[in-house]
């Protein structure tokens, strides 16, 4: 992907002047490099939520990108308007966070399990890359279908939509970001309860966070009332918010957030082969989907298509949720 970024035509595919092509360049070989670091050093963060410590692990991403509002913000006031210094400030000022938080700890609380190349058992490599791969692919469908939604808007809608999108989607996302907080901390809890076949326990705590979600989509329907008024106070008249993005997102924040909850619970149990089954459906009808949509009917169409993949999701993975904590899971349902 590096070696090709160059020879991508990113104003074509953006739907932007030329004039920015080597800003959008150099913009994302920083963004590139940002990712594989974000790879490697976002281990450690999965190390200690493997400890039931969510709270700490969630931790090292606020303190990051408290971090980066603090220079995004003094840059503002100091330096010219620079995307490539934006792109700086954004991915890796949190990268280098958890790098310093990873060092202090694993030689410190978690020096058990600080890596070491004399610790390498190469006998256990097959099972890890039987799981891993498993969990590579999740991962890539996670940046296709959300990293790529802005690229799809500016495409075929032009950059106007994209930032109507962002605004809406960081203003319905708020409800699904509280429910996510609450959700978190239930995969390390699920794993352990699987691994006793405590099933009773799984299902008390599934059918409370069903409650739970309830509340999200009463808020979430709450915030599409006046989101006219709450857009208004926030950006003043800087920016055009049709309703009708408001109502796509609000949509898909709805089914979004259901998906969660199942597919938190069901990976906690490591029981992930329908799942990868299902996203490499959904990696490869997503994005003929979306042009479609988007050719047809603009930016809402991508988001439109976004949830729809969503829903087919929401649908397989209630059926297997519920399967498992009823402990009535075979075959496929439990691997």
């Amino acid at each position: 992907m590096y070696l090709i970024i160059p020879y991508i035509d990113w104003c074509s595919l953006l739907n932007i002047d030329k004039v920015y092509e080597q800003d959008i360049v150099k913009t994302i070989h920083i963004l590139t490099i940002s990712v594989c670091l974000q790879m490697i050093v976002n281990v450690f963060t999965t190390v200690v939520a493997a400890y039931q410590k969510v709270a700490l692990s969630s931790m090292f991403g606020v303190i990051g990108q408290s971090i980066s509002l603090i220079v995004i913000f003094i840059l503002i006031k100091v330096a010219p308007p620079s995307l490539p210094i934006l792109a700086i400030s954004i991915s890796f000022i949190p990268v280098t966070v958890t790098l310093i938080f990873s060092i202090i700890y694993y030689n410190k609380k978690f020096k058990k399990v600080k890596p070491s190349i004399l610790s390498v058992n190469f006998s256990l490599v097959k099972d890890l890359f039987g799981l891993g791969y498993k969990f590579f692919i999740i991962n890539i469908q996670v940046i296709v279908f959300y990293q790529s939604t802005n690229i799809l808007i500016s495409n075929v809608s032009g950059p106007e939509d994209v930032t109507s999108y962002n605004i809406v989607y960081k203003y319905i996302g708020v409800s699904s970001m509280i429910f996510q907080i609450i959700l978190a901390p239930l995969w390390p809890a699920f794993t352990d309860a699987f691994t006793r076949k405590d099933y009773q326990w799984m299902k008390n705590i599934y059918n409370k966070m069903v409650k739970f979600y309830y509340v999200v989509l009463f808020s979430i329907v709450s915030m599409v009332c006046v989101s006219g008024p709450v857009y208004y106070l926030w950006i003043g008249s800087d920016a055009i918010i049709p309703f009708s993005m408001t109502l796509a997102i609000a949509i898909y924040m709805i089914i979004h957030t259901w998906d969660s909850l199942q597919i938190t619970l069901i990976t906690g149990v490591g029981a992930i082969k329908v799942e990868l089954y299902l996203i490499i459906i959904g990696l490869v009808g997503y994005l003929p989907l979306a042009l479609f949509l988007g050719k047809c009917i603009g930016a809402i169409g991508i988001v439109y298509s976004m949830s729809i993949v969503n829903l087919l999701y929401a649908i397989v993975f209630t059926i297997q949720i519920r399967k498992i904590v009823n402990n009535q899971a075979k075959g496929v349902w439990i691997k």
